[in-house]
């Protein structure tokens, strides 16, 4: 366990030190040049004067200015990694302003005057980023130096700046500055290009699995929809025809032909509307989208079937279906299917209608029959009643109403409420 404590340890001081700042590590080696220098200068040289206390001093000198310097250097640090106010902002850089001042004034050595400078400057163009902030930071700055070098302190470092065979040396001193802040900076870009595109691969691994996932959950909602439509058709009337078959042989091995012939005609009958039923339920998955101009005629032909099939007659008043939705027209197509084939399968009914009407934001359809009628509330929650069920869903697909009224014995009538103002509800 201690080891692997350590490993994770080595590997966040490891991560924390890869994501220092370029800046910074420039400052922090600059930091540590000065100190080898003095300290060269100090063992080759002596301390000035040839005074202990003059040892002393430059090394005190030293203490202070790596004390200042690592402030300065852990300040900036902060400021590139935290996202701060904008007057927060200023109040750093104005606090970074003086401490380059101070290490300036400690060091007595303009190379450093100019590599603070520097890198305030750049610091200004990371974090502030607009041209206006940053001209005013950087003539800010200027201004605060400017006041600095007319300071009698300041007199050594005024007067190498105005001799004139240290131009070169300045100039030359700067262009270097400059030019290795512009390749750790281009660097630290990189860097941050490589995490990005990390960032963006990983993001891509995930749409894909969100992308499978929602495969996987149509893939589900589409055999929930050829349970529901093929549940009542196959499953009941098959094991309807199973049942009759039982019966058959019952009476035939009882010696009584003629109910056994009765038994067949009906399981005839029965065989032939779960085939016309089959049949429908095929039709509709396989059917194109319709068109609202097509609808009452497609609506009339699947009434025809209806007839044909169970012998019921069904009125009609189709001519209102033509103002469905375009994207409706097939839901509406299919509950109204649906309505019809619990008419064959359940409502032993003599007559049957279908009625649409519409006005200018609702279009209403009816389906009714004289059947037997059923219990809507029992006939719900029962198991295996995926008729309802299934036109329920339908009517909620294309945000309309669903009313079904009947009581045993009185038939019963199907009401669809579709708005059509809004057609962006059907979907």
């Amino acid at each position: 366990m201690s080891v692997g404590v350590q490993e994770r340890k080595i590997q966040t001081i490891q991560g924390l030190i890869k994501n220092i700042h370029p800046l910074c590590w420039l400052l922090l080696l600059y930091l540590i040049g000065h100190w080898a220098s003095d300290l060269y200068r100090l063992v080759v040289y002596g301390p000035p004067r040839g005074e202990l206390s003059g040892a002393g001093r430059v090394i005190a000198n030293l203490l202070i200015l790596s004390l200042i310097g690592a402030v300065h250097i852990a300040i900036y640090e902060t400021v590139f990694r935290c996202k701060l106010s904008r007057y927060i902002q200023w109040l750093v850089f104005a606090l970074q302003a003086a401490l380059a001042i101070v290490l300036t004034q400690i060091s007595q050595e303009p190379p450093a005057m100019v590599a603070l400078s520097l890198a305030f400057f750049v610091a200004l163009l990371e974090v502030l980023r607009r041209p206006i902030p940053v001209l005013l930071g950087s003539c800010g700055y200027l201004g605060f130096l400017l006041l600095y070098l007319q300071l009698p302190a300041a007199h050594a470092i005024r007067v190498f700046f105005w001799q004139g065979e240290n131009v070169v040396y300045e100039m030359l001193e700067i262009f270097v500055l400059a030019g290795l802040l512009l390749y750790l900076q281009q660097r630290h870009s990189h860097r941050q290009m490589q995490a990005l595109l990390t960032e963006l691969q990983t993001a891509h691994t995930q749409v894909s699995a969100y992308a499978l996932r929602v495969e996987e959950l149509t893939m589900l909602t589409e055999r929930q929809r050829l349970a529901r439509e093929l549940h009542d058709t196959l499953t009941q009337g098959v094991a309807g025809l199973v049942m009759q078959l039982e019966a058959v042989n019952s009476y035939l091995g009882k010696k009584q032909p003629r109910r056994a012939q009765e038994v067949v005609q009906s399981a005839i009958a029965q065989a032939r509307t779960v085939l016309t039923e089959t049949r429908y339920v095929l039709q509709d998955l396989r059917a194109d989208h319709p068109r609202p101009d097509d609808l009452p005629e497609m609506v009339l032909e699947e009434v025809e079937r209806f007839t044909t099939s169970t012998g019921i007659p069904c009125e009609t008043e189709l001519e209102a279906l033509a103002q469905t939705p375009d994207t409706c027209c097939g839901q509406v197509l299919r509950a109204i299917t649906e309505g019809l084939s619990n008419i064959a399968r359940h409502a032993h009914a003599h007559h049957a209608g279908i009625r649409a009407t519409a006005n200018q934001k609702e279009l209403l359809i009816e389906i009714e029959d004289d059947g037997v009628g059923f219990d809507p509330q029992r006939a719900t929650i029962s198991p295996g009643h995926y008729g309802l069920v299934g036109l329920r869903e339908r009517v909620h697909l294309i945000g309309g109403a669903l009313d079904i009224k009947s009581s045993p014995g009185t038939g019963t009538r199907i009401s669809i409420l579709l708005p059509v103002s809004d057609r962006s509800k059907c979907a």
